[in-house]
């Protein structure tokens, strides 16, 4: 839950407490990018540009920074309600995007030995034969765009195309590094322990832009 305040010496709003990203992130800190000038300017303006349910909200309540401050905590924790009903797409999205680049790349994730189950740590492996699968791949990645696969079958999709990646694993080594709200979407970013540690991982300052439909738009890897 968050506690959004309003600085009137630079017009900014301050967030206090963190929103939960799932299995990409766990408890992460967001900010706001935009400050009380430039949202009572959009109000006035361009009010389309606002999420539907926060312009519904604000536009019935021309007041003070403090108010507004006030008025945006409970749209956020209300949005963060819906991303917690959302979050398994969210997830899945990071996933699927990820080892998308990975496949692309031929990435030799085999060398990172945390990765791998303990059952496949002393094999060799090549990388064409690892990504032979890549089409098959692609196509898995377009049923779900196309909301084909159920959230929940995602991970035993992909268990069949990598059986010897951990995901478990994986999922217990990537951290949130932002989260951004700005008027009409919120942003979020986030990387693997192994990016960090040797400069090359799987998600490498993995970013996208989250609409109020739940909408991708901006993906960003490496």
């Amino acid at each position: 839950m968050l506690n959004i305040t309003y600085n009137e010496a630079d017009g900014s709003f301050l967030t206090n407490g963190t929103w939960n990203m799932g299995k990409i992130g766990g408890d992460v800190y967001p900010n706001i990018s935009y400050n009380y000038e430039e949202l009572c300017a959009v109000l006035e303006k361009n009010p389309e540009y606002l999420y539907g349910k926060l312009k519904n909200d604000l536009s019935n309540r021309l007041q003070s920074g403090g108010e507004y401050a006030s008025a945006l905590t409970e749209f956020y924790n209300s949005l963060e309600l819906e991303v917690a009903k959302n979050i398994s797409r969210i997830e899945n999205h990071f996933l699927l995007y990820g080892l998308s680049d990975m496949y692309a790349s031929h990435f030799e994730f085999w060398k990172i030995a945390e990765v791998l189950k303990d059952e496949y740590k002393d094999k060799t492996f090549n990388a064409n034969e690892v990504y032979a699968n890549h089409e098959d791949f692609e196509k898995l990645v377009y049923e779900w765009q196309q909301h084909k696969i159920a959230e929940s079958e995602v991970l035993n999709a992909l268990e069949k195309f990598l059986p010897m990646f951990d995901f478990e694993t994986f999922f217990d080594n990537i951290g949130g590094d932002s989260l951004t709200f700005d008027l009409n979407i919120f942003s979020y970013q986030c990387s693997d322990t192994w990016s960090l540690m040797y400069d090359s991982g799987i998600l490498c300052g993995a970013y996208d832009e989250i609409d109020e439909n739940f909408e991708f738009l901006d993906w960003h890897n490496f």
